[in-house]
């Protein structure tokens, strides 16, 4: 096994990948946000694109030999995803509402370099194909090291985004001179209903909670879940005592 190939090989072991779904992704055209402002409205997003960015990870086959052109055809697709992740979270950059508004600002910005990251793995892959046949241009960098840079550009940019996509529940969560209250900023019915859409994304498994083994969206989305289904948290409209978690 040439060493490109290992390198290949690890970083789509390193992604923990399930394999690609049939169809390729459709292009997005999301809704625009009723309101900009509202962290039920904001909360619902942000689990659309933890949805897009799932489905980008599922797009690279993790068993079998893979040539180079399906390995192109599959981070092609999940450039895709991965824009549609921020695309669904952009318009509320726009919000009044300072944590929406920071929060929509770190997530889009963070999606935006996960994509990047997979045009270059891309790129880094067909420069390998143009070395083969071509040898290497004078003075420039081996495929190998396009590749090894490309995989340390994904690798910080899914943690920053996994980071800020962890840290975007704090729009649900109300915080009172800055310290934390117990109280959701959603309704009963919109708790549920964001339970209800989590479950339909990434499987009703999430109940369990967080596992080393889910690939980071599915984890973070477990996380969600875990706040939203703590009966310590209050929804908004609960009457009950404060009651601090």
């Amino acid at each position: 096994m040439t060493r490109i190939v290992a390198i290949v090989v690890a970083l789509l072991l390193a992604l923990a990948l399930a394999a690609p779904p049939a169809s390729a992704s459709p292009r997005c055209a999301p809704p625009a946000p009723s309101r900009l402002d509202a962290p039920y409205v904001y909360a619902m997003s942000v689990v659309d694109s933890l949805g897009w960015l799932r489905q980008g990870t599922m797009r690279m086959p993790t068993t079998g030999p893979r040539d180079a052109s399906e390995v192109l055809a599959a981070l092609a697709q999940a450039q895709g995803d991965f824009a549609c992740a921020g695309k669904v979270l952009a318009p509320f950059v726009k919000s009044d509402a300072e944590r929406i508004r920071t929060s929509a600002e770190t997530l889009v910005a963070a999606c935006n370099r996960v994509r990047a990251s997979t045009e270059a793995m891309a790129a880094a892959l067909k420069a390998q194909g143009d070395e083969a046949s071509q040898g290497k241009p004078p003075g420039g960098r081996t495929a190998d090291e396009r590749m090894e840079e490309a995989i340390q550009q994904k690798d910080q940019a899914w943690g920053d985004l996994m980071i800020a996509a962890a840290d975007s529940v704090g729009v649900l969560v109300e915080f009172r001179d800055e310290k934390l209250t117990g109280r959701l900023l959603v309704t009963k019915e919109e708790r549920a209903g964001l339970k209800s859409r989590l479950e339909k994304k990434f499987g009703k498994s999430i109940r369990g909670g967080r596992r080393d083994e889910q690939d980071p969206p599915t984890m973070v989305a477990a996380g969600w879940y875990e706040i939203l289904a703590n009966p310590r948290f209050r929804s908004l409209d609960d009457a009950r005592v404060e009651v601090r978690p």
